[in-house]
């Protein structure tokens, strides 16, 4: 078993993952529940 490269490999997934995942939720949210959400 590679348990480093498998690390590597989801550490660097999650990495990308992560930040897309904040933008997309704060999309959703944005479209969603514009009222909720005070626009500056």
């Amino acid at each position: 078993m590679k348990l480093d490269s498998n690390q590597k490999a989801s550490g660097k997934t999650g990495a990308l993952i992560t930040p897309l995942s904040h933008h997309l939720s704060f999309f959703i949210m944005v479209n969603y529940e514009p009222k909720s959400i005070p626009i500056s």
